[in-house]
């Protein structure tokens, strides 16, 4: 089955940070680096088995284009409450944030295209993924390595991309710089 995800990506700093964490989890945890499944550290707008992102680029080259760049802190990591083993830093929300978000939802809902459940602006919990597939004991161990590790990370979102996840296929990404960022490049 395809899912279709949006992305939002930090700037080399804040990545780097998200990224040592990751190799903090999988050494202590004995798990994968997210970057093993083609993962970069990125905070997750929408995703849907019914967004087909080849289909929205233009869409996005627009918002990118209008969009600056803003900044972003993540001070909570936590966990979803279904025990599907995922590990997350939560970021503060901001007006920025909350207003791409909600930009993108309508953009991609006036398509015709639906959004999953979890990710209307009345639902999306903004999430920047550390682990997934945990064990209870590994979550309750994740949380605590994340508060022994990490006190904060600060950073901005430089640019907004969308990935095609196939199961047994690689990620299919672009990347769009925000309006006068220097974003990322595409892995």
């Amino acid at each position: 089955m395809h899912t279709g995800v949006i992305e939002l990506f930090l700037d080399n700093h804040a990545e780097a940070a998200v990224r040592d964490l990751w190799a903090t989890l999988s050494r202590l945890l004995g798990t994968p680096r997210l970057d093993a499944y083609g993962m970069r550290p990125h905070v997750t707008v929408l995703a849907s088995s019914q967004l087909h992102t080849y289909a929205l680029r233009p869409l996005l080259s627009a918002i990118a284009a209008t969009t600056a760049p803003f900044e972003i802190s993540f001070a909570t990591a936590a966990t979803f409450l279904a025990r599907d083993g995922i590990v997350f830093l939560a970021p503060t929300p901001t007006l920025a944030l909350l207003q791409i978000q909600q930009t993108l939802y309508q953009a991609v809902v006036a398509t015709g295209m639906s959004v999953g459940s979890h990710y209307t602006p009345e639902t999306w919990i903004p999430h920047c993924t550390l682990a997934v597939g945990l064990t209870d004991a590994q979550t309750a161990r994740a949380i605590a390595i994340c508060r022994e590790y990490v006190v904060a990370i600060y950073g901005r979102i430089v640019a907004l991309g969308a990935v095609d996840i196939r199961p047994e296929q690689p990620y299919e990404r672009y990347v769009l710089s925000l309006c006068g960022g220097a974003g990322p490049s595409s892995p």
